[in-house]
């Protein structure tokens, strides 16, 4: 009777126990990694500026238009600069038939040296005002300084174009980056490892991948937003993405090959778990290798464990447990 009595209270004590499921970690491949929002960015965008004002009269280009270097942008009201350009010109021609009347005779002796050397100076001072009035001329054509698409136009014909405002902004969409403002904690692990990171900008929209290489890192961080910048240059097609989208950028700053794995709902709210050791939870802090949304990587002398990855919410440390069968 004693005998049946003890069998029943272990039995209870047993029935009473938490219920926990064990798992060894597997092994796998996890990187480290930051994500990131920013926007794309023509990394060539050079603004359309003319060097004098005057009022449009033809703007031959639009937005989205494709432009070489050298192609006509704008054309300004010339007028008062072919006004410019005869005066100077009639100008010129007088002080150079007046300097030819004074070296001639200079060379025959009947002008002094300070007539030669003032006529020459006037001479060379009109030949000057000649030569800045065709410049000024010239400008009055305002043409594009490099090859790409037009994405913005701030003129139109009839308007009056600034001199040193811009009038359009021409882009190269075939060189597109997203510059990060990544946070300085993150310095030392991507600078460090520049020439192994794996770079990826996901599309707002489709959500398709494209990849970038890492451009310059900034050398410093910002003491007001704490934060440095990296240039992620785009690469391949990237025919569907446009100055200006907002895009989410990964940056895969370490990869850990075949090592042990584990999911992250194992881990309680603080990232601690539990294992199992001699029929006991074990309370323990760890320090992942690397983690991402998923699961974390533990050193390799956490390879035997057993880990509680089921039950371990309902157990307290030196706490011994049942195992799920």
């Amino acid at each position: 009777l004693l005998f049946f009595s003890s069998r029943k209270k272990d039995d209870e004590v047993e029935l009473r126990l938490p219920v926990v499921r064990v798992e060894n970690p597997s092994r796998g491949t996890i990187q480290s990694s930051v994500t990131l929002s920013g926007h794309v960015e023509a990394k060539s965008m050079i603004p359309v500026v003319p060097l004098v004002s005057g009022t449009v009269l033809d703007f031959p280009v639009q937005v989205g238009q494709s432009v070489k270097e050298g192609d006509v942008v704008a054309r300004l009201d010339s007028e008062p600069f072919d006004q410019q350009v005869m005066q100077a010109k009639a100008s010129y021609l007088a002080y150079e038939n007046a300097f030819k009347r004074v070296e001639r005779l200079y060379k025959g002796g009947n002008a002094t040296e300070q007539n030669y050397d003032q006529s020459k100076a006037a001479r060379d001072a009109a030949k000057a005002q000649y030569d800045l009035a065709l410049l000024q001329q010239g400008y009055a054509t305002v043409r594009s300084k490099s090859s790409g698409t037009v994405i913005t136009v701030m003129s139109a014909k009839g308007s009056t174009a600034a001199q040193g405002q811009p009038v359009a902004v021409v882009a190269d969409l075939s060189a597109l980056v997203v510059n990060l403002k990544v946070p300085e904690k993150y310095y030392t692990l991507i600078a460090q490892n520049k020439d192994s990171l794996s770079i990826s900008v996901i599309h707002p929209d489709s959500g398709e991948s494209f990849s970038a290489e890492p451009g310059p890192i900034d050398p410093y961080v910002s003491p007001q937003t704490k934060t440095f910048n990296v240039e992620c240059r785009l690469s391949g097609n990237v025919s569907l993405l446009r100055p200006g989208m907002f895009v989410k950028t990964k940056i895969v700053y370490k990869t850990f090959s075949n090592v042990p794995v584990l999911n992250q709902s194992i881990r309680k709210t603080d990232g601690s778990v539990y294992v199992l050791k001699d029929g006991k939870a074990e309370h323990l802090e760890i320090i992942p290798l690397a983690e991402d949304e998923i699961n974390f990587a533990v050193d390799e002398s956490y390879a035997d464990f057993q880990f509680i990855v089921d039950g371990q919410n309902s157990v307290f440390d030196g706490q011994e447990v049942k195992i799920q069968s």
